[in-house]
């Protein structure tokens, strides 16, 4: 018998630890033992007591990685002891968008976070189908990151960001900083950071941003964003903060016929 110990969010800003039996895994269940849980934006929202879909008490963290401690009697393709991380949704596997292998639209797609059964504990129970190995040379910490950097490595990929364009990046938490990285990585010559918090600035500097701007020191985007391309805009623009009027200046940014993507969840 497996016990799990669990921190639990019961109220704004206040977190419980208590011990809870683990149930066995349902046939094409794998149960993590986990080893490393990073914190991302949503977590936050749920911990101040503000994320729409997520009512409290939850076990938050969906960004994790670990071993695999038990499996349901028919996955085959996984090993007990296997260092794994996992995908925090869960399809359905047989509506249109499934069988089309457009999983991400699926109907009846679900989030363990939104259901409150997040990775900050001991172990956690996911489906098989979500569950990925890790690289023998990959750590626990950076295996935990997998799941931003697939956000990030989709919004580069979907945007095509293509060697010399200039880029714009709003938001400089875990996705952006990513995104930015991705963007330099992918040949982008201007790559603007802006945020308003310097240590996450000092951070994309360090990932490959060519300029930075904080609003709130009382620098100015749009300046920026004409002095970095001639007056003509960028290319590209990445929103990952979640917000009307950062969504407004990822649009307002762009040279003509240029191209925006929302990457920041909108509430």
């Amino acid at each position: 018998m497996m016990i799990s110990r669990v921190g639990q969010v019961i109220s704004e800003g206040k977190v419980a630890f208590f011990e809870r039996e683990v149930a066995a895994p349902k046939k094409d269940e794998v149960i993590i033992r986990i080893k490393a849980s990073a914190l991302c934006g949503s977590d936050l929202h749920t911990y101040k007591a503000a994320h729409p879909t997520v009512p409290l008490p939850a076990t938050i963290g969906h960004e994790f990685s670990g071993d695999i401690a038990a499996l349901g009697s028919t996955v085959h393709h996984l090993s007990i002891g296997q260092r794994v991380t996992a995908e925090p949704c869960e399809a359905c596997g047989v509506c249109e968008a499934c069988l089309k292998g457009e999983y991400g639209s699926c109907d009846k797609l679900s989030f363990i976070y939104r259901r409150g059964d997040g990775a900050m504990a001991d172990y956690i129970t996911v489906k098989a189908a979500s569950v990925f190995p890790l690289p023998g040379h990959m750590s626990y910490e950076a295996g935990a990151l997998v799941e931003p950097t697939a956000v990030a490595v989709h919004a580069v990929r979907r945007a095509d960001v293509r060697l010399g364009e200039n880029v714009l990046v709003i938001g400089a938490g875990a996705i952006g900083l990513i995104t930015a990285a991705l963007c330099k990585r992918m040949g982008a010559h201007e790559v603007i950071v802006t945020d308003m918090d310097p240590f996450r600035l000092e951070m994309a500097k360090i990932l490959g941003a060519t300029r930075t701007v904080d609003p709130g020191n009382g620098e100015d985007l749009s300046e920026t964003v004409r002095l970095a391309t001639g007056g003509r805009g960028v290319d590209k623009s990445f929103e990952c903060v979640g917000r009307e009027s950062t969504f407004v200046q990822a649009v307002t940014s762009l040279r003509k016929q240029g191209l925006a993507t929302v990457v920041g969840i909108f509430e």
